[in-house]
């Protein structure tokens, strides 16, 4: 297995994210007895991983949000995404080499997706800054202090 690289937002895909999504898929289907059917992991900036899962709803869920107990199927959900993200925050460390300090994720039914979010141990810049504390993210695009390039609205 390789190491993952941060990789500039730009830098989507590649096989070792498609990897590591699958071991995602691999533990939840091992933990919860079921997995999602597509996964896909993407840089979000240099310390953020975002992988999003479609079809992970298990048969159990399903019944309960096709008879109107949604709040029952979230919160089922939810306390399964959240009995599984230290095995996930640990899978993550594993493959890039790198300290999460924060993972979080949630669930929406309709369209089925799951989303969890590894926010990892920021880098140090050759000043011995920290990259995110001194605004080295944020500033492009998708920052509210800076205009989109492309003419799109954020």
């Amino acid at each position: 297995m390789h190491r993952l690289e941060a990789a500039p937002a730009s830098a989507i895909g590649g096989p070792q994210l498609a990897e590591l999504s699958r071991q995602l898929v691999q533990l939840m289907r091992r933990d919860a007895g079921r997995g999602p059917t597509r996964a896909k992991s993407y840089w979000a900036g240099p310390n953020v991983l975002l992988t999003i899962f479609g079809d992970g709803f298990l048969m159990s869920e399903k019944t309960l949000l096709d008879h109107g107990l949604e709040g029952v199927a979230m919160a089922y959900r939810g306390a399964i995404q959240q009995t599984l993200r230290e095995a996930m925050r640990e899978e993550v460390e594993d493959t890039t080499g790198r300290r999460v300090v924060a993972a979080m994720g949630c669930a929406h039914h309709d369209p089925d997706l799951m989303v969890e979010l590894f926010v990892f141990e920021p880098f140090k810049d050759r000043s011995g800054g920290d990259r995110v504390a001194d605004g080295g993210v944020g500033v492009g695009p998708a920052s509210p202090d800076a205009p989109a390039t492309d003419g799109s609205v954020p």
